[in-house]
């Protein structure tokens, strides 16, 4: 298993607001992207996480954090951070929210379609619900949600 521990600088995102990302040093980007990792366990400033390697468009990795790590950790924009990952050896698990789940269950129509998503589209529409911090609204988000698949109504897809 590929494994990391360096000390970078936290960057601000130039392509989402209110996010921030840690550059993985040069000299480490051919071992993880030879190895073919896509996905890493790791912590920075001992916040954990479990996030993607993206490609910089120039050669290099990065790994986007959100503003609840940062705050987590009380981190700023420009900080020294402490970083270690590993290659997360379940890269396709998702832990989903039980309320969604529960949702699913219940409507075969929109879990058919829901499960028929990418791994990556299953994930973000997951992030979604799983982001509201109280059950009432993971359950609200969830009913909505299984309403728009079933409708094919997230945006960007094909109606029929």
């Amino acid at each position: 298993m590929i494994t990391s521990s360096f000390r970078t600088e936290l960057l601000g995102s130039k392509v989402i607001f209110n996010h921030s990302h840690i550059m993985i040093p040069m000299a480490e980007v051919q071992t993880w992207k030879d190895a073919g990792v896509k996905r890493v366990n790791g912590t920075v400033n001992n916040i954990p996480f479990r996030l993607a390697l993206i490609s910089d468009g120039e050669g290099g990795l990065y790994i986007m954090l959100n503003k609840e790590i940062c705050k987590k950790g009380n981190m700023e924009i420009g900080d020294q951070v402490n970083v270690t990952i590993s290659e997360d050896l379940e890269p396709d698990r998702i832990d989903f929210a039980e309320e969604f789940l529960e949702v699913l269950a219940q409507d075969e129509e929109a879990s058919a379609k829901f499960f028929a998503f990418t791994l990556g589209k299953q994930r973000s529409l997951n992030v979604y619900i799983t982001q509201a911090k109280s059950v009432e609204t993971r359950l609200k988000r969830s009913f909505e949600l299984a309403d728009k698949i079933k409708r094919n109504a997230l945006g960007g897809e094909k109606k029929g």
